[in-house]
């Protein structure tokens, strides 16, 4: 199915969609834009196509769940998608925290939780160092898994609980040899 629409024709030629990011607390909205804005073109510097994700609200931004993020780049057209927000930290008006989720919607993936510091006068390296990750993150999700065997270690306090992988039971803690 292909969509015609001149805003979706540019869009699906970026890899990474990175809208404004979302805020909690007492964080100054100009802040989230100049620091979406600082990222978006450090992401861009380091190697990666950027799209603005201007119809992508607040709230779905800054939601930190790889759900609306993978919905994100899929309703975009893009294999990568960042959500996430600056926290105020409650001890300095000049310092705050960001956050960010990076979902890989082609592989169904995603990245732990990144958080940084994010003191006012540092927002442009702070930047760049959070570009460099969104990178690797991306290269590391290009390369494909290798096949074969793996090892799964359980354990359990107390033990001799029960374990289901796709839910089947395949035996007890301190009991399995998988």
């Amino acid at each position: 199915f292909l969509f015609t629409f001149g805003w979706l024709s540019t869009a699906a030629l970026a890899e990474i969609a990175i809208p404004d990011l979302g805020r909690r607390g007492d964080v100054p909205e100009g802040l989230t834009v100049t620091f979406s804005a600082q990222l978006r073109q450090a992401v861009s510097q380091a190697g990666l196509s950027v799209n603005p994700a201007e119809l992508v609200t607040e709230g779905i931004a800054g939601s930190l769940d790889p759900f609306y993020t993978a919905l994100t780049a899929r309703l975009l057209g893009t294999r990568y998608a960042l959500s996430g927000e600056i926290a105020a930290t409650g001890g300095s008006e000049n310092m705050f925290t960001v956050s960010l989720l990076l979902v890989d919607a082609e592989q169904d993936r995603h990245s732990d939780l990144i958080s940084r510091p994010l003191p006012l006068q540092e927002l442009t390296a702070v930047a760049r160092e959070l570009a460099r990750e969104i990178v690797s993150f991306s290269d590391l999700m290009s390369a494909s898994l290798p096949a074969g065997d793996a090892g799964l270690f359980i354990s359990s306090e107390p033990g001799g609980a029960t374990v289901l992988i796709n839910g089947v039971e395949v035996g007890r803690t301190g009991e399995l040899d998988l």
